[in-house]
């Protein structure tokens, strides 16, 4: 049976014969109701016109010759008094407020509709108003909202308290005076000499407590001697901080969720987790990756493979369109690939490689937070210092395969290292899943790069950089013996290496058929870079072992070998420079080598094509120059001012084109000087810029901020150090190069936890000026500090310190949990083992 239908608010009316709707009033034929008659003006004469007006002119109407009056009846404007037949009366409709499904800060008045008994909700005052039901297939959705009962509270008969009151008054003077008599009386005397009081060995710190809470104040101590109790107390805390104020929510949740992944409790992981998705004051995606990773590796540790595999797909879903300008991008990247790695999914690892591979200043200090981080050894400086860090082809690579090695993922590494761009890569990625290995392993590390070398072929070179960097991780172990034997063993791969003659400039028909061909047409230079790369690690092992001659003798080594990868810099300038200033004798000459005619229409194609492939040349012989470079500055930071200077005047003062080295085009000269300069070497200084003549030489801003704040904290001016790192913040360096002033942030960080006490370290920290760095910092504190046996002295330090904003402690809290977690199966302590 089919209900008439009110054509205002389309609610359904079951009565046949009604002429208004019940519900909104309105006329159900359509028509609106008669309005009512307007109130009739009061009687009396019409006020009259002035004469003026009576006695102005009417304008003349314009002359419109076009126009023409209709022939037919006069058509009158439309009566704005007059009713439309068809006019619908939606007001109701129109004023009706709609119903909110959920409530909300402001909508706390539920609503029943008296239809379809949907809730809803409105503002409390709005009740007695028409309201709009919130189910959209209600057939009568328009009501109006009851009104809240208010019923009147039934008052009790008033008592009389009058003698309440005067009871009280005098029991309150009783007491008064009885207290007046009891401290008038003499205190008395009691014979203590036989009590037996508990002091506490810190007598100072705990001044002034009495014998019943020394016991107290020994237990808690007791429970905070060891790593495992300092985690604990951090654990429990995380909440609180976490609720702080004027911090980044979503970087507290993502923090708070790591810690409690790491210290093995899911629930609370999931539950910050959650805490992170529902945050909406901008954060990204990719605060979420890390978080999901690290749940990831605590459920394959607990054998929940395939709610691990959900964890990471979730985190690769998130690492799409990742920002290019922030280190932790990186960081997070590298993350998920060596957890997909780690369990079998490595195609979707090099994918994500293949995209967010980053080779500048961020994909590099990417890789040292990454390795400082994953081995424990949070020493930021260490890891910068490393010899295998100072050239990096793929960072982000060499950074999966430390995480790997830092995860346990010992094997699975090195058989990922493999999986490099070419011959130079994969040996850079090998070299640093070896010198992670003492860290992890001790003393076994030694036999596992034993059985890696029999289960595999590596190259001469490639077994000089593994050796090299096992030497370098001993040494920094403290383990001079060990890393003295793996020196050993790198010298004599070293010494059987020849070292070919420098490369010389190709002939122009070589450098024309060159064009489109790998390296430019030239020999594979990746066996020469290896060898070049393995003569410097060696070089720099050895200064630090104190073997300065033998040290410079094998730098000069590693310059050797680079000048056999390309041409030397001068001769392919010299190419491109000809084709600009000489060019008719450029195609004559070339011409003649192809035997063609030089005024053929083919022929300048053939030269155009030869100038782009010089240009070619040139540019692959400034990288040698920069790879030069860096290696050289290497050795220059670790005190081989002197040595790094002589090498480079000999190289510039050789007239031989393919030997000679234009090191002033680069910023090393510079850096020369500003150390020299801050060590007090003025004849050094005088001798460069003597060498520099009217040459102008380019100064690095960074080698000068690392120079200057390397010098004042060995000199212990840690507070001037730090107003030189915070002027570096505050200026536009730190803006335009933010991820290597946070490098050298780190280091300097790193240098005083590892010189200074735990007290002097922390007040170093917070005087830092960037946030961000202050948080790092603190993080790589804690950690060192549980490595090192300093926890519960750094606890003791910031556990009541208020001057930590939440942001600081739970970095802090990240650093001693991560520091004290236990170490991975597969990368367990052994016995110490000799070198064979």
């Amino acid at each position: 049976m089919d209900f008439r239908t009110c054509p205002a608010c389309q609610a359904s009316v079951l009565e046949d014969d009604v002429q208004e709707c019940p519900f909104c009033g309105a006329s159900m034929s359509g028509k609106p109701q008669p309005k009512k008659p307007a109130p009739q003006k009061a009687s009396g004469p019409a006020p009259s016109k002035p004469a003026a007006a009576d006695a102005a002119p009417k304008p003349a109407a314009p002359a419109t010759p076009a126009a023409r009056r209709p022939s037919g009846p006069a058509i009158r404007p439309p009566d704005e008094n007059a009713e439309d037949p068809f006019e619908v009366d939606t007001s109701a409709v129109r004023r009706a407020i709609k119903l909110s499904p959920k409530p909300t800060k402001t909508r706390t008045y539920e609503v029943v509709c008296r239809m379809c008994e949907t809730p809803g909700y409105i503002q409390p005052s709005d009740a007695g108003k028409d309201v709009h039901c919130c189910n959209p297939d209600c057939i009568v959705p328009v009501f109006k909202a009851p009104r809240p009962q208010v019923t009147e509270e039934i008052k009790a008969p008033e008592k009389n308290l009058k003698p309440l009151y005067i009871g009280g008054g005098l029991a309150a003077l009783l007491a008064i005076g009885g207290g007046v008599w009891y401290a008038m009386q003499p205190p008395p005397v009691v014979d203590r000499t036989d009590d037996v009081v508990a002091v506490h060995k810190d007598e100072e710190r705990l001044k002034g407590l009495i014998a019943k809470d020394n016991a107290a104040v020994t237990k808690v101590e007791r429970l905070l001697d060891s790593p495992e109790a300092v985690r604990t107390e951090a654990v429990a805390r995380i909440k609180d901080r976490v609720r702080d104020r004027n911090i980044s929510r979503a970087r507290a949740h993502q923090i708070a969720a790591e810690i409690y992944a790491s210290a093995g409790q899911l629930d609370e992981a999931n539950g910050q987790f959650q805490d992170l998705r529902r945050v909406r004051d901008g954060a990204a995606p990719f605060f979420q990756i890390q978080p999901l990773v690290e749940t990831a590796w605590l459920q394959r540790r607990t054998g929940k493979t395939e709610e691990a595999n959900q964890s990471l797909t979730e985190a690769l879903a998130r690492a799409k369109d990742l920002p290019k300008s922030v280190r932790r991008t990186q960081d997070a990247v590298a993350s998920l690939a060596a957890a997909l790695v780690a369990l079998g999914r490595q195609e979707e690892a090099l994918q994500l490689i293949q995209v967010e591979q980053d080779t500048d200043a961020r994909g590099r200090a990417s890789t040292l937070w990454k390795g400082t981080t994953e081995s424990k050894t949070f020493n930021f400086d260490a890891m910068a210092r490393s010899p295998w860090h100072v050239v990096m082809p793929e960072p982000l690579r060499m950074s999966v395969v430390e995480t790997l090695v830092g995860r346990g993922e010992v094997e699975t590494a090195l058989a990922f290292a493999a999986t490099g761009n070419d011959a130079s890569s994969q040996a850079a990625c090998r070299a640093a899943w070896a010198g992670q290995l003492p860290s992890l392993q001790k003393g076994q590390a030694v036999s596992t790069l034993n059985a890696a070398l029999a289960s595999a072929k590596f190259s001469p070179a490639e077994q000089t950089r593994l050796w090299a960097a096992l030497a370098a991780g001993y040494l920094e172990m403290g383990d001079k013996v060990s890393a003295q034997s793996a020196l050993d063993r790198a010298l004599t791969l070293l010494d059987g290496l020849q070292v070919p003659g420098p490369m010389p400039l190709p002939t122009k028909r070589q450098i024309l058929d060159g064009r489109g061909r790998p390296f430019g047409g030239l020999a594979d230079p990746t066996a020469n870079q290896t060898a070049s790369l393995a003569a410097a690690d060696v070089a720099l092992v050895q200064n630090r072992l104190g073997q300065r001659d033998a040290a410079k003798a094998n730098l000069a080594k590693a310059l050797d070998f680079a000048q056999a990868t390309t041409p030397s810099p001068v001769a392919t300038q010299a190419a491109v420079d000809e084709c600009q200033q000489s060019g008719q004798l450029v195609r004559r000459e070339l011409a003649s080598q192809l035997g063609v005619k030089g005024d053929d229409s083919k022929f300048e194609a053939s030269f155009n094509n030869y100038r782009r492939q010089c240009n070619v040349l040139d540019q692959l012989a400034d990288t040698r120059l920069a790879t030069q470079a860096e290696i050289l500055r290497a050795a220059a930071m670790e005190g081989m001012l002197p040595e790094v200077w002589g090498l480079v005047r000999d190289r510039l003062q050789n007239g031989n084109a393919r030997v000679a080295e234009p090191y002033f085009e680069t910023t090393l000269p510079g850096m020369l000087i500003a150390a020299a300069s801050v060590e007090g070497q003025s004849t050094l200084v005088s001798e460069i810029k003597a060498a520099a003549g009217s040459r102008q030489f380019e100064t690095d801003p960074i080698d000068q901020l690392e120079v200057r704040t390397s010098a004042l904290i060995a000199a212990g001016k840690l507070a001037e150090a730090a107003d030189v790192l915070k002027a570096a913040y505050l200026k536009d360096l730190a803006k335009k190069q933010p991820d290597r002033v946070d490098r050298v942030g780190l280091r300097m960080s790193s240098r005083v936890q590892s010189r200074q006490s735990p007290a002097e370290a922390l007040k170093f920290i917070k005087s830092l000026h960037d946030a961000n760095l202050k948080e790092e910092a603190l993080l790589l504190l804690g950690g060192y500090a549980i490595q090192h046996g300093k926890g519960p002295e750094l606890w003791r330090l910031t556990a009541d310190d208020r001057d930590l904003n939440g942001m600081e402690a739970l970095s802090l809290y990240r650093g001693l949990v991560f520091g004290a977690e236990p170490e991975n199966t597969a990368s367990a302590t052994a016995a110490a083992t000799p070198v064979n």
